[in-house]
């Protein structure tokens, strides 16, 4: 009954935006709106608190770096399965490392955890932000234009909201003015204001989830293969690293293992087919048939880990 009340809001949600699809409630406008607004609003505002309220250490880059080489390791993973595995175009290693953390992983944590403890799933994420916007961005564009200049990947890191949100609340944590914004009417408007934009952002996050939910049998297949190579390396390593380095070498709290646990399970990042040629149709469909399936597998394995936690 404790896992049904922890899981139960993500399927219900998760449903519910299947159903107003389904009845036309949600259109493709609408849901185009929404992520726009949860990319550029919500999720900023949330991980603005997140890292504004967090308790910073130095264990935390050590962290990043790990989790940064887990996902090199895995596009490495991904060029050699790539040789013995049939069926896959050229997208296949981009289907094995990344995970997609704004738009799923975040939604599942929070539910399941609380949103006030967002900050343990976006200090694990920090070293895999650093892999997406420097490394896998890079590798990805590359297919698409060619070689891209350092200069053009800081661009785009610089600018995306999700990094202006994780590093302005950790400047002002470094700062010190967190205990500040309690002493003028004016900052604890906009500090309060942030809150309530980050606690939409998990519900909204499910929603859009929920909606696009739709998969072929080809896409299934080919998901259950790439989750079957993914997940066979992800799990027992993410209990090694969870288990003797988090919890057992660093003495971190358990809830990091959590969190990295949430972030392994999480399908390949959405931004896949978004870079991919618009002409490029059957890419396109072998991505997103991909994804589609995956969340489903990543949702029941969140809460498999939960029954067994």
């Amino acid at each position: 009954l404790e896992i049904v009340a922890q899981v139960g809001p993500v399927f219900v949600i998760l449903a519910l935006g299947r159903w107003l699809g389904h009845r036309g409630i949600m259109q493709a406008p609408s849901v185009a709106g929404l992520k726009t607004l949860t990319v550029n609003v919500g999720l900023p505002s949330l991980l603005f608190m997140a890292f504004l309220d967090l308790r910073l250490e130095l264990t935390f880059v050590y962290i990043g770096l790990v989790v940064f080489g887990l996902c090199a390791a895995l596009w490495f993973y991904g060029k050699l399965c790539q040789r013995y595995v049939k069926g896959h175009g050229p997208y296949f290693p981009f289907m094995m490392t990344g995970f997609e953390y704004g738009m799923l992983g975040v939604g599942l944590f929070a539910t399941a955890f609380g949103v006030g403890n967002v900050s343990y799933i976006a200090v694990v994420d920090i070293g895999h932000e650093f892999f997406i916007w420097f490394v896998f961005l890079a590798l990805l564009l590359s297919r698409r234009h060619g070689r891209q200049s350092p200069g053009q990947l800081i661009r785009r890191f610089a600018t995306t909201p999700v990094i202006i949100g994780i590093v302005l609340g950790l400047a002002l944590n470094l700062l010190g003015v967190r205990p500040l914004t309690h002493d003028f009417f004016l900052t604890q408007a906009l500090i309060r204001t942030l809150e309530i934009l980050g606690q939409l952002t998990v519900p909204l996050i499910l929603l859009i989830i929920g909606y696009g939910i739709s998969f072929d049998r080809t896409g299934v297949k080919n998901a259950l293969q790439v989750a079957a190579l993914r997940l066979g390396v992800l799990i027992p390593t993410a209990y090694l690293i969870g288990h003797f380095v988090f919890r057992g070498w660093w003495g971190l709290d358990p809830m990091f293992q959590d969190a990295l646990f949430t972030l392994v399970i999480l399908p390949p990042p959405f931004i896949v087919p978004l870079y991919m040629r618009p002409e490029d149709e059957a890419n396109k469909r072998y991505a997103n048939n991909i994804l589609a399936a995956y969340t489903l597998i990543s949702v029941l394995a969140f809460s498999a880990y939960l029954a067994l936690r």
